[in-house]
């Protein structure tokens, strides 16, 4: 359990104990019910599913055969916990019993059934039906939309779900169209210009980037930079996020950069740029020039970037420049992406070990492990050796480091296993 995790705990436990002891005090239904419900809850928040079962299992036994409106509740919520705990089966169970229940109450078209849908849904993935879980988020989505309008925000994580599903399957044309519907929601809700736009904007991007999209991720970080002109001034320390995701995509594509020259011109201005702020942008200058061969130049933005962490205390370049970054890496393309036809796939796995030099370049490169074994391990072998990559800096200076490894995914046939 993690640091964070921990304080949520350490604020909720107090509650949680007053809960218990009003419960145990006093012979009062209300009061036992309560606390079951702080005690799931608190154990929720934390993530402590085997503790929330138990309360959760409580109140739908208080409950259960009372009439009580608020056992449908219960049950959706015991629902999630079980399918978060992996029974599966219980969980679908529980979340057509709690739909049940709260149609009977609230009619077929209510608001409150998006949410267990969605959790019927996220079941269903979790036990990779995804078929399944496509037909539940849609009608999730439809009941959304009849209640709170076509272009309302509450429907993007029921998109992203689906999206999710149809690259399970191995559909990304229906992926790629439901992430662009998803920023055609906010388009017509805020207007093109706006700001508000931004953060659905810079999720297709990344979208379009988990899937080699390069072109496709460039226009919709273009679009970013255009909404922040529009908005912003033209020294707004705003822009420097989208000028590093603009070069990076540049130097993948092997591409003049407008963006890097706008990012050197603003990092070179008088201008209050936080230390974090400016050592990301100096590294992502240093790996446009070691991408470019230009090692000695790539070198000295890496030390003015360590140098500009160091005079923040509250900073650790260690951490940031700590282990040797691929910058050039491009992974080859495996059989599914060389073949256009629609065959079930699955997903493999390499990873590799190797040396870093202090000029950022790979020896010695070894297959640690790799499934489908043979399949794809020359073409990566080669690929590693032809990266460049940002070298491990150690008090400043660039170093040689061993032993590094680098794992990643590819599709594959089943007809190849």
């Amino acid at each position: 359990m993690g640091l964070l995790t921990w304080f949520r705990l350490a604020k909720l436990l107090p509650f949680m104990l007053i809960a218990q002891q009003i419960g145990a005090q006093i012979d009062d239904p209300e009061a036992h019910l309560r606390s079951l419900v702080l005690a799931r809850d608190a154990q929720i928040i934390v993530e402590d599913f085997s503790g929330a079962l138990t309360s959760a299992e409580g109140l739908v036994s208080a409950l259960e055969d009372t009439g009580d409106k608020r056992l449908a509740g219960h049950i959706v919520q015991l629902a999630r916990v079980q399918a978060e705990l992996g029974e599966l089966a219980n969980a679908e169970e529980n979340y057509l019993r709690g739909l049940e229940l709260l149609e009977e109450q609230n009619g077929e078209l209510a608001l409150n059934l998006v949410v267990p849908y969605h959790g019927l849904a996220r079941s269903y993935m979790y036990g990779s039906r995804y078929e399944e879980a496509i037909t539940v988020l849609e009608h999730a989505q439809d009941l959304n939309q009849r209640n709170l309008g076509l272009f309302n925000l509450e429907q993007t994580e029921l998109l992203d779900d689906m999206a999710v599903a149809y690259l399970s399957l191995g559909d990304t044309l229906e992926a790629q169209r439901i992430q662009r519907e998803r920023l055609r929601i906010a388009v017509r809700r805020f207007g093109a210009e706006s700001p508000k736009t931004i953060p659905f904007l810079s999720h297709l991007g990344q979208y379009y980037e988990y899937s080699r999209m390069k072109a496709q991720a460039r226009e919709q970080y273009q679009q970013i930079l255009e909404v922040q002109e529009a908005n912003l001034d033209s020294n707004d320390i705003s822009l420097l996020f989208v000028l590093r995701k603009l070069t990076l995509i540049d130097l993948a594509r092997n591409e003049p950069s407008s963006a890097r020259a706008r990012l050197t011109e603003i990092l070179n201005r008088d201008v209050d740029i936080p230390p974090m702020e400016r050592a990301r942008s100096l590294t992502v200058l240093g790996d446009w020039e070691m991408d470019h061969k230009r090692v000695e130049a790539a070198l000295e933005y890496y030390r003015d970037g360590w140098r500009v962490m160091e005079s923040d205390p509250t900073l650790g370049p260690e951490n940031f420049y700590g282990e040797p970054t691929p910058i050039s890496f491009v992974a080859p393309l495996g059989p599914v992406d060389l073949r256009r036809r629609q065959d079930s796939y699955a997903w493999g796995i390499i990873t590799l070990s190797f040396t870093v030099s202090a000029e950022g370049r790979a020896s010695d490169v070894q297959i640690m492990s790799s499934e489908p074994a043979g399949l794809m391990d020359a073409r990566y072998i080669g690929r590693v050796r032809e990266t460049y990559f940002r070298p491990r800096l150690l008090n400043g200076e660039p170093t040689l480091t061993s032993n590094v490894q680098l794992s990643h995914q590819f599709r594959y046939f089943f007809s190849q296993n």
